[in-house]
């Protein structure tokens, strides 16, 4: 069970079939364009197949993740924000 805190919900991250815990913590990282010690915690909340494609068959994944206050508020106030990235 995550904390209360600055949560957001990182949506469409593709991962290779066989990813390890690290690929998720890093896809993370780069969606959200923030510091690696930023990322407090996250937790797959949903994880689906996409094989609309043979030759690219991945995982699709939808991550909670606690951030930091200053990645929080930075991602928040974004002039564009981010489509795939929701407050949880």
């Amino acid at each position: 069970m995550m904390k209360e805190g600055n949560l957001l919900q990182v949506s469409q991250i593709k991962l290779p079939i066989g990813y390890k815990a690290e690929d998720v913590k890093n896809a993370c990282i780069r969606k959200l364009k923030i510091n690696d010690k930023d990322l407090i915690a996250y937790e797959i909340k949903k994880q689906s197949i996409d094989a609309r494609k043979k030759e690219e068959i991945h995982y699709s994944l939808s991550v909670v993740v606690t951030l930091e206050d200053r990645a929080y508020n930075k991602i928040l106030s974004a002039k564009k924000p981010k489509t795939d990235v929701t407050v949880y």
